[in-house]
């Protein structure tokens, strides 16, 4: 959560999601960008690799609730997934503007540039995608109707570690995850820009 009148943030990240909450300036060491004196991400490659402090799966889930801000253009090694539990997100890139309600998602490919607008406070949750197996899907960004199936999943994945083995019950529920967003109607929340 940011808070731009104490210059906290509260985005907890471990190998279980939500566990470690944190000052801005640990969220600044993790996240390695700076941050304006509003709370605003700066520009640059956000390794997903170093928003956890373990080894992680094929997948990982993180959720987080924030008040409100701007995550400026930015960009990940991994594929991302991202919706709200109960808010309008809206992301931005070099191709347009897209508005996810609720009970969509927005697919952005790894390494796809973009930034996130949060007006109301809302609870994110994402999930990262390792490059190999975002490959099978969209190589452009879009928004989807996640299956109930694949919102549950994102919601059972929080519950586990992220380093797991490739017979786990994670890595079951991650193929049945890719398999969710591979067939995932896609709907028209795009403005392209001019």
């Amino acid at each position: 959560m940011f808070d731009s009148r104490t210059q906290s943030v509260q985005h907890q990240l471990s190998d279980h999601g939500l566990v470690y909450k944190c000052t801005m300036s640990q969220f600044k060491r993790i996240f390695e960008v700076n941050l304006s004196p509003l709370g605003e991400v700066a520009e640059g490659l956000h390794p997903v690799s170093r928003i956890f402090d373990t080894p992680i799966g094929p997948l990982a889930a993180v959720a987080a609730q924030f008040d409100r801000g701007e995550f400026n253009t930015h960009w990940h090694d991994w594929g991302q997934m991202a919706f709200s539990i109960d808010r309008v997100l809206s992301v931005s890139t070099e191709e347009g503007f897209w508005v996810v309600p609720p009970s969509r998602a927005v697919w952005i490919p790894p390494l796809k540039k973009h930034a996130f607008h949060i007006r109301t406070p809302l609870e994110l949750r994402t999930l990262f995608i390792e490059p190999v197996l975002a490959e099978s899907l969209p190589d452009h960004c879009c928004v989807v109707q996640p299956s109930c199936l694949l919102t549950e999943i994102v919601g059972r994945l929080l519950e586990y570690p992220v380093n797991y083995g490739p017979d786990s019950p994670q890595s079951r529920l991650a193929a049945v995850a890719i398999d969710e967003l591979k067939v995932a109607p896609r709907t028209p929340l795009h403005v392209p820009k001019p």
